[in-house]
């Protein structure tokens, strides 16, 4: 589900992350005097090698082909390969161990590519509250002159340490390194060619022969809708955020999952809200009358609201629970959203009766 997905982005951007000096931007801490290309390419190798708990082990062997807007990533895990290939408008992904492959439309560019610098910039400047930047040296990775730069956290709340090396001239991050009680990661680049030459059909959008290519359209299944048409499908006994001082309500999208009508069909409401003309909190909400809920979190912080136990996992940017026969998620957008509004949020939710 999206939530998932989002959950694993949101990781992955926490485990690049660093931060800069409270009276440098992230650029100037880099201080690169070499002005990068307007167009960015490159063919590289990467390793990826991860451990879990001390008894969990994955290496991933990566492949990518970058020009400018368009991108293929091999990824290999020692059991299967997986493909991806994005022009910047559409992404082709499949595996060796399916016949099937999907195209999704990116008509929104929500997964538009950035430029490195731009990427390496938003990483620094995502984490500037939680770590202190230093830049420790010049060093060579896959035979490139790089910036590293440890990362540091600034209070006890946050344990993991980074150490990051960034490409001094064209501002890809070659290698990233972190511990803590939890996992060992470590990604390099063992070898990265910013002059390649590509086959012409690199970046097809094209599956192996025997495959069969189906289309995901971004806005498909999308549709805009009122309160009372929410209320006419579910009846008045959910709950949902009034416009206030701190966000409004803009829409209301009806969304559907898989075929209607077909056992694995999905529909759920996604009220949207913004603060200052900026999408701030999506909440979704959609009946489920099984016990079991698979969004429960186990630790972290915990409040009672209408008989009802909510867990905030912090630094997720979302949450879930199940009450009175629905679930609940929320995601949001601003990190500087505390627990405690959270909390006051959901205490004040109402409902349509």
């Amino acid at each position: 589900m999206k939530h998932k997905i989002m959950l694993i982005v949101l990781t992955l951007t926490v485990l690049a992350g660093c931060q800069s000096l409270k009276n440098l931007s992230p650029t100037e801490v880099l201080q690169n005097s070499i002005e990068q290309p307007d167009q960015i390419q490159y063919y590289g190798e990467s390793e990826t090698k991860m451990t879990l708990d001390d008894d969990y082990e994955a290496i991933i062997k990566t492949k990518e082909w970058r020009n400018d807007d368009k991108l293929r990533v091999e990824l290999d895990d020692g059991e299967h390969v997986s493909v991806s290939i994005t022009n910047g408008a559409e992404t082709l992904s499949y595996a060796d161990d399916s016949q099937h492959a999907f195209i999704t439309d990116l008509a929104t560019g929500e997964y538009s590519l950035t430029e490195p610098k731009d990427e390496m910039d938003n990483i620094l400047e995502e984490l500037f509250e939680t770590h202190t930047v230093k830049r420790v040296g010049e060093e060579t990775v896959a035979k490139r002159k790089t910036f590293h730069l440890l990362a540091t956290p600034q209070d006890d709340s946050n344990e993991t340490v980074y150490d990051i090396w960034i490409d001094k001239q064209y501002w890809v991050m070659l290698k990233m390194a972190f511990k803590n009680e939890d996992m060992h990661y470590k990604m390099e680049f063992t070898s990265i060619d910013f002059k390649p030459k590509f086959d012409e059909d690199i970046f097809l959008l094209e599956a192996p022969p025997g495959y069969e290519t189906s289309t995901i359209n971004d806005s498909e299944g999308k549709e805009s809708v009122s309160l009372d048409q929410v209320v006419e499908a579910y009846g008045k006994d959910f709950f949902y955020f009034p416009t206030n001082d701190d966000f409004k309500l803009t829409n209301i999208n009806r969304e559907e999952y898989g075929e209607l009508g077909s056992e694995d069909s999905f529909v759920e409401y996604v009220f949207q809200y913004e603060k200052d003309g900026e999408p701030f909190l999506d909440l979704s909400i959609y009946p489920k009358e099984e016990e079991e809920f698979p969004f429960e979190f186990e630790d972290d912080y915990s409040f009672e609201v209408r008989d009802t136990t909510i867990t905030i996992a912090e630094d997720t940017m979302f949450l879930s629970w199940k009450e009175s026969g629905y679930v609940y998620l929320l995601d949001y957008y601003d990190r500087d959203i505390t627990v405690q509004q959270l909390e006051d949020w959901i205490k004040a939710m109402i409902n349509t009766s």
